[in-house]
């Protein structure tokens, strides 16, 4: 719990700008870094989809560095050493992204992970990698898939709910 409170509050930093992003998402790391030594059966996929999320914002944080760095080159005010730090930033931005994937193409391979929901999550993320890649086959394959799982969800709600119709 305390590894996803990290996490979130990580979240909510990054989005916000926040330099503090940085610390919550080190200590986010360390705590699932911690849990993967242990055994958590069934729930073990929680810990390897938060990695994949920590991974991920570490991915968009150098993301958004990258993207500064580019617009100093374009207006020309970039020294030689910001645009050495610009493909270094896209290296680590690109070995981020390819983390979490391993993570999120993790948790769908995971047999015990019945939670459609985190299915979904690993599903949206992998889509949304490969469009920042510009593997746009990918990103369709795993929106595809997605789209596919959420009719899948849809269809046992439906079902669901015209054999329990008290519980609709």
């Amino acid at each position: 719990g305390r590894a996803w409170c990290l996490l979130f509050l990580a979240e909510q930093k990054a989005r916000a700008g926040d330099r503090k992003a940085d610390d919550f998402l080190a200590e986010a790391d360390l705590a699932f870094q911690g849990l993967t030594e242990l055994d958590y059966g069934a729930n073990q996929f929680k810990i390897t989809l938060g990695l994949g999320k920590v991974h991920v914002i570490y991915g968009d944080l150098y993301a958004a560095r990258a993207d500064m760095l580019e617009s100093r080159s374009m207006a020309g005010t970039a020294s030689e050493t910001q645009d050495l730090a610009w493909h270094t930033t896209i290296k680590e931005r690109d070995t981020e992204y390819a983390r979490a994937s391993g993570y999120f193409k993790a948790v769908l391979a995971q047999k015990d992970n019945d939670g459609a929901r985190d299915n979904l999550t690993a599903l949206i993320h992998l889509a949304r990698i490969a469009v920042i890649q510009r593997d746009y086959a990918e990103a369709l394959v795993h929106a595809e898939t997605y789209l596919g799982q959420v009719e899948q969800s849809k269809n046992l709600w439906v079902q669901s709910s015209v054999r329990f119709p008290r519980d609709k």
